[in-house]
């Protein structure tokens, strides 16, 4: 789905992933996060991507890569500035976007906000949500997750947390935090893993 701001021409692509532990949730259920990037002057894209078990993990993540090639490839039709693509991911969703962001074959992105993501992928194997997900095989959840591929070079990006989020949350995003060069995570006083969204409409999160 692609939201345009009223009366601007070419205007900048803030591309939002969504989670649900790549096993749930659509695009059409986060749309109401798209009110403050449109009221900032930025096109607003949310994709969709096939879903496991049907999908694989790496199916889901090909398919976000098409997404932004899509966008960047059509961006002239569109109204859009292909050359400004800023990539954002919560969740699962944040997995997904990190994964795009360091792919060779997708076009390049200015900026990459994740949110409460997932990158190490290895300890989900444990769980049963994990082994679902085949990720038992640790080789296997080593190779889906960023911190087995170099990091982007010259990318900014921003990795955020609620505060009452568990420690693995804030693990998983300190870890990528770490391997990318960027900030330490930051922590939003009093968000949960879903309420954190709602500073995308106003609040730390927009301001970034």
């Amino acid at each position: 789905d692609l939201f345009r701001p009223a009366g601007a021409k070419r205007a900048p692509v803030w591309v939002f992933v969504h989670g649900g532990y790549w096993q749930a949730s659509d695009k059409a259920q986060h749309v109401q996060f798209a009110a403050g990037m449109l009221a900032a002057g930025f096109a607003v894209a949310m994709p969709n991507y096939g879903l496991a078990p049907e999908a694989p993990l790496e199916v889901s993540i090909a398919q976000t890569v098409t997404a932004l090639r899509l966008i960047a490839a059509e961006a002239d039709a569109l109204g859009l500035d292909g050359s400004r693509i800023h990539l954002a991911g919560h969740s699962a969703g944040a997995h997904l976007a990190a994964m795009a962001a360091i792919d060779p074959a997708a076009p390049p992105v200015r900026s990459c906000l994740l949110l409460s993501g997932l990158f190490d992928l290895v300890p989900l194997g444990l769980l049963p949500i994990g082994r679902n997900l085949g990720l038992g095989d640790a080789e296997r959840a080593t190779r889906l997750g960023p911190l087995s591929r170099p990091a982007p070079a010259g990318l900014p990006s921003v990795t955020a947390i609620g505060g009452r989020e568990t420690d693995e949350f804030l693990r998983q995003s300190r870890i990528l935090a770490d391997h990318w060069g960027s900030p330490a995570p930051l922590v939003v006083p009093d968000a949960h893993h879903f309420s954190l969204l709602e500073g995308l409409n106003g609040g730390t999160l927009l301001d970034l």
